[in-house]
Parts: structure tokens; C-alpha cells; sequence
């Protein structure tokens, strides 16, 4: 039987416009999974790298001519509030609603947040992160833009995000443990807060730009996560992702992360 639900997306920001009012909501369901030992009507969600929208959107709805050059960035996103970084969220049903719980902001152990900013991968491309007045956002080794999540026994959570691309081992208070990435990435994350490992294969790079880990599962017996690309990978080139219809799934060690 299918049911539907009564939600309301919490508002973070309005901010003035040359065209209209933005309104920018949290948007924390990227991902959700639920956890076997929670309660039967508790889930938990993840949200995307943080508010944002395709430089061409913000000229066109909203008046910011100053972004019309990035709208010809492949993969470009505008960040108006850069300081809203990925969140895991916990959100509960209550009658013919779900409620929001709780909002976690992702961190290292530190309480360093993760910024919603692309990594600063050498020799790869990446996604241009923009101001509103069009200026860029730069690079942090500690940004990642969130999608897939899937819950492990002990109640820990595997997060995917398109970055990297690259997987984060999460507290439920949203404390990232670990991350894991491809291998040769090392030096993009020498100066991050959270402890990493290159156990994922080099190919992860050829990911098309905003296309990269989309979803995760847990076998039913909990020995394999699967992580899904979102899209076929660029290999050996861009024209193999145009013409392919191929859409790579790994199984990996659901403890460690590492390619099996």
C-alpha cells in the first residue's frame, strides 16, 4: 500500500534579488535509508553540498546578469549561501506526517564543518563553485556534495558524494570518521581534518562532472555496499560517457570501504 505523506521543506534564507525573492530550503533528502535498529517509523536523509543553482537558472529567474559568463562553465553551480555545507538529518513520521527531528551538520571530529566546496583534485576537472556576484568559491579539502546513503548494523552511515568521487563513514551526530578515495589523490586532501584512505580505484576520476557516487545499498546480510554511479564514467574519454549506456555498480567492504 502506498501512502502519502504530509512534508514541509524548513526554510533557511530569503535573500533579495534584482528578480523576486530566492528562497533557499534545507533540502536533506539527497539520500535516505533507514536504520534496522531504529524505531519502524524513523529514517534518516542526507542532504546535497549546500543550496545551489546552475549559473543560467540564477540569471533568468533572478536578475544576476554579473553570473551570465559562468553559465558556459561546464558543470558551474552558484553557492548563495556557502556556509551551508552537507547535513545528515533524522526525520520521523508522526500520523500522516514526516517530521524533522534533527539536523546534523557533517564535521570532522574537531568540529570542523565540511564545506559543500569541490576538492582540490590536481590534473582533474571539477565543478566551479560561484558567489552570486559571480566570484569563485575556490576549493576545500574537507567539501563534498553528498548524495547516497545506507545504513550499517552498528548504526554508523556510509555517505557517497559526487566529488571525489569519494565515500564518508558517519557518527549519527553527523561526525565524519573516515573518508575513503580514489587512489594518486592523496595530496587534495593533505590538509583535511578527517582521517582518509585511498582505497577506491583511479577509474572513480573519470567520473563526468556532478555525476559521480549517486546512490549506496547494503547487501540484506550486510557484507557488501554497493556504491552506483549516477551516470556512465568518462573512459577512456568524454565521447564513451556520451555513447555509453553502461552505469558502473562496486560492491565494496562495507567495514573499510575498499574495492572488492
Amino acid at each position: 500500500m502506498i501512502q502519502r505523506l504530509n512534508w514541509t521543506d524548513p526554510l533557511l534564507a530569503e535573500l533579495a534579488m534584482p528578480k523576486g525573492t530566492m528562497r533557499l530550503t534545507r533540502s536533506l533528502t539527497s539520500g535516505l535509508a533507514r536504520c534496522a535498529a531504529d524505531p519502524a517509523d524513523v529514517f534518516w536523509g542526507v542532504g546535497d553540498r549546500g543550496p545551489n543553482i546552475k549559473p543560467k537558472a540564477a540569471v533568468g529567474r533572478y536578475g544576476l546578469d554579473a553570473l551570465k559568463d559562468a553559465a558556459a562553465l561546464d558543470g558551474a553551480k552558484v553557492m548563495p549561501l556557502p556556509q551551508e555545507g552537507p547535513c545528515l538529518a533524522r526525520f520521523r513520521i508522526v500520523g500522516d506526517a514526516v517530521v524533522l527531528d534533527a539536523v546534523f551538520p557533517l564535521h570532522a571530529a574537531n568540529g570542523a564543518r565540511l564545506s559543500g566546496l569541490p576538492l582540490p583534485l590536481e590534473g582533474q576537472e571539477s565543478e566551479p563553485a560561484l558567489a552570486l556576484d559571480g566570484s569563485p568559491l575556490g576549493c576545500d579539502p574537507d567539501g563534498a556534495d553528498t548524495e547516497g546513503l545506507a545504513c550499517l548494523p552498528d548504526g554508523r552511515l556510509w555517505i557517497a558524494e559526487e566529488y571525489g568521487p569519494s565515500l564518508l563513514l558517519v557518527e549519527r551526530d553527523g561526525t565524519v570518521v573516515q573518508r575513503c578515495v580514489p587512489e594518486g589523490t592523496a595530496a587534495a586532501f593533505a590538509g583535511s581534518a578527517i582521517p582518509f584512505a585511498e582505497t577506491l580505484p583511479p577509474l572513480a576520476l573519470t567520473r563526468k562532472l556532478n555525476r559521480g557516487f549517486e546512490a549506496l545499498a547494503l547487501s540484506p546480510d550486510g557484507s557488501v555496499l554497493y556504491a552506483a554511479f549516477q551516470s556512465p564514467l568518462s573512459h577512456p574519454d568524454r565521447v564513451a560517457h556520451e555513447q555509453s549506456d553502461v552505469v558502473r555498480i562496486w560492491a565494496l567492504d562495507p567495514a573499510s570501504g575498499a574495492f572488492l
